[in-house]
């Protein structure tokens, strides 16, 4: 019985690391921060209206976005709590499908409509420096996402270890859990 307790323990300990996308989101957005600070800080003969003015653009386009991201979250959910469902309703599962599509549509012609308002605030060096910093940004962004989903491929494997350790040893009392 002692044995169980532990290994359950052990799960549980283990179900509470998957609370770690929240965690990555937050850190996405650091980084994102970061990102855009140093972009700015870094264009060449940047000036200080320059600097407001894109400040001010980022500002006024994150809180237009804003709406639209809370949205798309909401049928997030919507959609996984219908696939949870044995019999759900494939039509409203389309229908939530395709709010979202035409929410990351309206998101990405915002952010075309923030480019442009962009370029007519740096001059065409220093777009060409921006859009550089952008591209090495995504690059360490897809680094990170391709590290955390091996992290979790690991962390899924274990799991499933665990569970068919645990499976295959319920009658037995007596054996230990495995070690790491």
């Amino acid at each position: 019985m002692i044995y169980r307790t532990i290994l359950l323990a052990v799960l549980m300990i283990g179900a509470s690391t998957l609370v770690y996308p929240q965690d990555a989101e937050k850190e996405e957005k650091e980084m994102g921060r970061k990102h855009r600070t140093e972009a700015i800080e870094n264009l060449p003969g940047i000036t200080e209206e320059q600097k407001s003015d894109l400040e001010s653009l980022h500002k006024q386009t994150d809180e237009s976005l804003k709406p639209l991201r809370e949205q798309i979250k909401e049928l997030h959910k919507q959609l996984d709590e219908l696939r949870s469902q044995m019999n759900y309703d494939m039509e409203q599962m389309r229908r939530l499908t395709r709010e979202s599509g035409q929410l990351h549509t309206e998101m990405r012609l915002k952010k075309l409509d923030q480019e442009e308002a962009l370029r007519d605030i740096l001059t065409q060096e220093q777009m060409q420096a921006l859009l550089e910093h952008k591209k090495k940004a995504h690059e360490e962004r897809k680094a990170l996402h391709m590290k955390r989903k091996a992290e979790m491929k690991a962390l899924m494997k274990e799991r499933n270890q665990q569970r068919r350790y645990h499976k295959s040893h319920q009658g037995n009392k007596e054996e230990e859990a495995p070690k790491e």
